[in-house]
């Protein structure tokens, strides 16, 4: 047995009272004898002896009544129905306490806000902690950090660490929690080695891999005892927007922007008309009203014309509020483009109908996306490519080994060339100084006969808006002529003619693009220019070629978001070195350009963050959001707990919930001690208290 308030045992020298005072009663005193007297020895002698019994009886009764009150108020546990009391009472412990501080912790219920109790709770096994044990803290969201930088020894550093603990917008799963209790327990110098896990338990908290990957990271020893400590009660309906994404790949001034978002229904409800908002630059853009079932998510989709925005924009998605306000809005953003610098290299009647498309889209849309610069072909050598983002080269007869590698430089920087050959090139000219240098095919020469497409990647970006109906087709131009590939590998081909040789083929160059074009853009050779199709595919052709390559709409706090830096120079007119990160709440920070690309990483709080280039007016915009999977407020399944603990070889556990920070305590120590009996000694003692009246009552 032992006792969690040993003091109160010296009180144990009460029970001597009864014994003294009965001492003190039992003095002898002298006897005379009379005659009368003596005839009635024989008759008392019988009730003296009874009496006697009955006052040893009152004597045991009167101590027993103490021992059993002071034992009470000991506290005495006898051996615990999960672990050894004797190891726990006596040992030194080795603890690690891991504290959820995720997004989900934010929650408020009837007992206060889920990451005050954890905190509570917290303190509360801070109390049973002395400078010789060791103790180490995890933050969920610091995982695979430990807060205290393993273990340690100061209670009033952890006490500390603990009172400035609040939730964070990040999403950690308690598996990752586990492994890094693991390797801190590991190294614990203790007997008693404790881990206690103070969270909402959210669903999705638990999920495992493969039982070998878990089995080999989570080295937990089985004599190691787990508290999983179970705070906060969902209440209420919760809403939230999970998922912002742009479905155009080609977006500019004049077209419809294609917005997908997910609204999900955590409550038990169903809803009608939810209201949900779209804006862009903080205006609002677009509305609809949605019906959502109970536990379920639905994609909500919006047509929005862009008409007078270009450059970043920051747009946010926005629904009613609810219980829970940190999931009601989400931010993105996008990049349209608001004038593409194009270079035209070729003879004028070659550019003619290229010249006539251009102006014919400015007065389709009554604005100038293209600035365009025209050079004659014997004019390139003296070019400088980088002033411009995307290269025309139409029909040129050849072309130098040192302009090429000043175009497969361009191209590797982000720039885009657009070639369309004709049958009067030196092909063995354009094979040996530029086929071989982008690494593609060499050409095998003019083919002569006629043509048309028979093979179309209609899901290519070039085609993305061009057909409004269903079944997407157009008339094929026909073709006389057109240039053939000797093999047709190491490009990506998006139309093909009947025979299987490409028309229109593209290829990665580094962070940039080139498109082929395997005809010439005139009526010499087909009807091309005189199709429909000729304006979309030398129009989207560009705009899909200086698309910002791996640019996201959104990305989740506690991502790395990674921009090419060949962007940013198109986007600043020149490699920034130099910047500056601004974050929502107005804080920022300076940074210096290294590698090809900028990662940024610095996100804490949902919001767009501004990166500019000096005293740049100019802003590239980053939007960062809480992740989606701390919106689903829904408790794990005990019997998925248990399943993990099973898992990862966990024996000794005990779950704790809808307890306050007290009672939290109480049962710690009930598990870590034992069963206590202080209520029934207190029950013994009352019995024997009122045994003690009733038998004093005869005497």
């Amino acid at each position: 047995m032992t006792f969690l308030n040993p003091t109160f045992l010296f009180a144990l020298f009460a029970s001597a009272i009864p014994v003294l005072i009965h001492l003190f009663n039992l003095r002898r005193l002298r006897t005379v004898e009379f005659s009368s007297i003596k005839f009635l020895k024989e008759l008392q002698r019988s009730r003296i002896r009874s009496l006697k019994i009955k006052q040893i009886i009152l004597l045991i009764v009167r101590v027993l009544a103490i021992v059993f009150l002071v034992l009470a108020f000991s506290r005495p546990v006898i051996k615990g129905y999960l672990f050894n009391p004797i190891v726990a009472g006596q040992a030194r412990s080795s603890v690690v306490i891991i504290l959820d501080n995720t997004l989900s912790m934010a929650s408020i219920d009837e007992r206060g806000r889920f990451i005050n109790q954890a905190k509570a709770i917290a303190q509360r096994i801070a109390d049973l902690l002395t400078e010789s044990d060791e103790f180490a803290l995890i933050r969920l969201s610091e995982v695979p950090e430990a807060a205290t930088g393993g273990f340690v020894h100061n209670i009033s550093f952890l006490r500390k660490l603990i009172d400035e603990t609040e939730f964070t917008y990040t999403h950690k799963s308690l598996v990752e929690a586990f492994v890094s209790a693991g390797e801190i327990i590991e190294r614990a110098k203790n007997l008693n080695r404790e881990v206690y896990i103070i969270s909402d338990l959210q669903k999705g908290g638990f999920a495992l891999g493969s039982s070998d990957t878990i089995n080999r990271r989570i080295k937990l020893p089985p004599d190691v005892r787990v508290f999983l400590i179970n705070v906060g009660e969902f209440t209420g309906q919760n809403f939230s927007i999970d998922k912002v994404d742009i479905k155009n790949r080609i977006v500019f001034p004049g077209r419809m922007l294609e917005l997908e978002t997910t609204v999900s229904n955590h409550g038990q409800n169903d809803v009608s008309n939810y209201v949900v908002s779209i804006f862009l630059n903080g205006r609002r853009v677009a509305q609809k009203g949605v019906n959502l079932k109970n536990q379920s998510s639905q994609t909500v989709n919006f047509n929005i014309l862009i008409e007078d925005l270009s450059g970043f924009v920051d747009g946010f998605v926005e629904i009613e509020d609810d219980n829970f306000s940190f999931d009601n809005g989400r931010y993105f953003t996008l990049f349209i483009p608001s004038e593409v610098k194009i270079l035209l290299v070729g003879d004028e009647d070659d550019l003619r109908f290229i010249k006539l498309a251009f102006s014919t889209i400015q007065e389709i849309y009554k604005k100038s996306f293209f600035s365009l610069t025209q050079v004659s072909p014997q004019a390139i050598t003296r070019i400088n490519f980088s002033d411009f983002d995307v290269v025309f080269l139409v029909k040129p007869s050849q072309i130098e080994v040192e302009t090429s590698r000043r175009l497969k430089s361009f191209v590797s920087s982000g720039g885009a060339v657009i070639l369309f050959v004709g049958g009067n090139a030196n092909f063995k000219n354009l094979n040996q100084n530029f086929n071989s240098i982008f690494e593609l095919p060499e050409f095998d020469g003019p083919v002569k006969q006629r043509m048309l497409f028979s093979k179309i990647d209609l899901n290519h970006p070039i085609f993305e808006g061009v057909f409004t109906e269903a079944p997407r087709k157009f008339d094929s131009p026909e073709f006389k002529e057109y240039v053939k590939f000797r093999a047709n590998y190491g490009f990506r081909s998006i139309i093909e003619f009947a025979d299987g040789n490409p028309f229109l083929i593209e290829k990665d160059a580094g962070n940039g693009k080139i498109i082929i074009f395997t005809s010439e853009p005139t009526d010499k050779t087909s009807d091309l220019p005189y199709k429909g199709i000729f304006i979309p595919l030398v129009f989207q052709s560009v705009l899909y070629t200086v698309a910002p390559s791996g640019f996201k709409a959104e990305y989740t706090i506690g991502d790395t978001a990674e921009i090419r830096v060949d962007f940013m120079k198109r986007f600043y007119g020149q490699i920034p070195k130099d910047l500056k990160l601004k974050r929502p709440d107005g804080s920022d920070f300076a940074f210096r350009l290294s590698g090809d690309f900028v990662r940024i990483n610095q996100a804490t709080i949902p919001g767009v963050y501004l990166i500019s280039n000096g005293g740049a007016k100019s802003f590239l915009k980053i939007a960062f959001n809480p992740p989606a999977t701390e919106f689903s407020y829904e408790k794990e399944d005990e019997s998925k707990i248990i399943a993990f603990l099973d898992r990862v070889g966990t024996k000794q556990y005990k779950i704790l919930s809808n307890l306050d920070e007290l009672k939290v305590k109480d049962e710690i120590l009930k598990a870590r001690y034992g069963v206590e009996l202080w209520k029934t000694f207190l029950v013994l003692s009352i019995l024997m208290f009122f045994a003690e009246s009733l038998i004093s009552r005869k005497m």
